[in-house]
Order: C-alpha cells, then sequence, then structure tokens
C-alpha cells in the first residue's frame, strides 16, 4: 500500500479560488508548501489573489479565468496552462458555487 507523503509539494487547483472560501483554501495550502491553481469566473480576481498569494508564501501560484460549468477544451486548456504555471497537480478543491434563487420546483 502506499504511504502518504510527509511533505506534498504537488499542485492543487481550487475553484472559486477567487474569493470566500476557495481563497482560504488556496491560502492555507500555500502557506504549508503547495502550489496552488486558483480557477474563478473572475479572471482578474484570481489573478490579483494567485499574485498575493505567492507573495505572501513563496510559493508559485495562478489565477485561471475559467468557467467550470464548461466542458471539453476549456477544461483541457486550464489544466494545461496551470500545469505550466505550478507543476504537477496532486490535487483538487471543489469550492466553485452557483447561487439559483427560487424554490426547487424552479430550479431542477
Amino acid at each position: 500500500m502506499a504511504q502518504p507523503c510527509s511533505e506534498p509539494s504537488t499542485g492543487v487547483v481550487v475553484t472559486g479560488g477567487a474569493s470566500g472560501i476557495g481563497l482560504a483554501i488556496a491560502d492555507a495550502l500555500a502557506s504549508v508548501g503547495r502550489p496552488v491553481a486558483l480557477w474563478d469566473r473572475e479572471g482578474v480576481a484570481a489573478a490579483s489573489a494567485a499574485l498575493r498569494i505567492s507573495g505572501d508564501h513563496g510559493v508559485d501560484a495562478i489565477g485561471v479565468n475559467v468557467d467550470v460549468t464548461g466542458v471539453g477544451d476549456v477544461l483541457t486548456e486550464a489544466v494545461n496552462v496551470s500545469r505550466k504555471a505550478i507543476g504537477p497537480i496532486g490535487g483538487l478543491v471543489h469550492a466553485a458555487a452557483i447561487v439559483q434563487l427560487g424554490s426547487v420546483d424552479e430550479i431542477t
């Protein structure tokens, strides 16, 4: 059985990484040395957050403008851009959310 790494160093993709819970998780991961790719529909905010995280924690970080509700080439490109910036990806935190207001009957 494989043993867990005591000091993981692979990158982590954090969806919804530009704000809220996603940003807090990305910051926490970077604080223990993990490179992070912040995926978010708000590309400017993701890039700004990644720059701050990199400066604060000395790790590679990138903000990627991507809508994770997309499929195919959109996500493939986001993975490729992320790998180039932070190296191998060893984890994913899916913190992106979409808020739909209305009754259950209206949104399902």
